[in-house]
């Protein structure tokens, strides 16, 4: 499939070609389908850049076609077209993920920007991840180590500890960091490094893969982490003690690391972002470089 492209799905075929001329009109490349699973079978992540998709397939609903687009990890932009009295779905499609939910019947002028605003949006979004993935570039080996403890939910004391360095020199790390990446604490740190890791944190199938093993406990006390909370904190949060947590975080990594071990390169060592748990850092300058791609 042209990733270029952007996708049609309807059945009707008259609709379609329609919906393909007003687009091609306005300097889109057009591809169609018409079933869901047809455009399934064709596609491979990352997927193009915005599917328009019908609201009365035949073969699936539109929920069904969202959910395995996640599943099968597509990020791609959904736009459904949808009849005036399906309100209900278009409410739940948009909160399910679909970026933009058009009520038929609707006109040339208007489905071509809607869509060109969803291109847009998608251009400026992967423009603000390689900004933030240069920005990453800059730090020291010993910098980005510091970064994964910090955005993991280390203190400064537990970091200093773990690298056997002293809390002094965890926080000038810290603070040379920040400074390189414009942020101004660890909650916009934070942030920071999910935006620069969006497309891989966002592959459902992946991270699900990684996640399936984890207790709800163990789940909800490395969101937290992933927050910037301290063990403390979220023994706090949670009415259980610090050793409780240190128990569930211990066991939460030995089961990510588990997985990431069956997949190949950086990838593996990053997507660890999305548990809230430490990332293995590389030892060399090289390495590093390897990892942020």
């Amino acid at each position: 499939m042209n990733a270029a492209s952007v996708v049609l799905i309807d059945q009707d075929v008259t609709a379609r070609a329609w919906a393909a001329s007003a687009l091609t009109a306005g300097g889109l490349g057009v591809i169609g389908f018409d079933t869901g699973r047809a455009f399934l079978s064709a596609s491979s992540p990352p997927g193009p850049p915005c599917a328009v998709v019908d609201g009365n397939l035949h073969d699936m609903t539109c929920s069904q076609l969202q959910a395995e687009a996640v599943r099968r990890g597509l990020r791609v932009p959904l736009v459904f077209l949808v009849e005036h009295q399906q309100v209900e779905l278009a409410i739940s499609l948009l909160k399910s993920g679909a970026v933009d939910v058009l009520v038929k019947p609707v006109d040339v002028d208007e489905l071509r920007r809607r869509v060109h605003a969803v291109l847009t949006a998608g251009e400026r979004a992967k423009a603000h991840v390689g900004a933030a993935r240069e920005r990453l570039g800059r730090l020291s080996q010993r910098e980005l180590e510091v970064v994964m403890l910090a955005t993991s939910g280390l203190s400064n004391k537990d970091i200093a500890e773990h690298l056997s360095i002293s809390f002094r020199t965890v926080e000038v790390h810290r603070r040379n960091a920040m400074r390189k990446t414009g942020t101004r604490n660890v909650v916009e740190l934070t942030h920071f490094v999910g935006s620069a890791w969006h497309e891989e944190l966002t592959n459902a199938e992946a991270t699900g893969q990684r996640l399936e093993a984890l207790t709800d406990r163990e789940r909800e006390i490395l969101q937290l982490g992933s927050d910037g909370l301290t063990n403390k904190a979220i023994a706090t949060r949670l009415a259980i003690s610090a050793r409780t947590v240190e128990a569930h975080r211990g066991n939460a990594t030995r089961k990510a690391e588990s997985a990431a071990d069956l997949e190949e390169g950086p990838s593996a060592q990053l997507s660890l972002w999305a548990t809230g748990e430490p990332v293995r850092a590389d030892r060399d300058s090289e390495g590093r470089r390897r990892t942020l791609p």
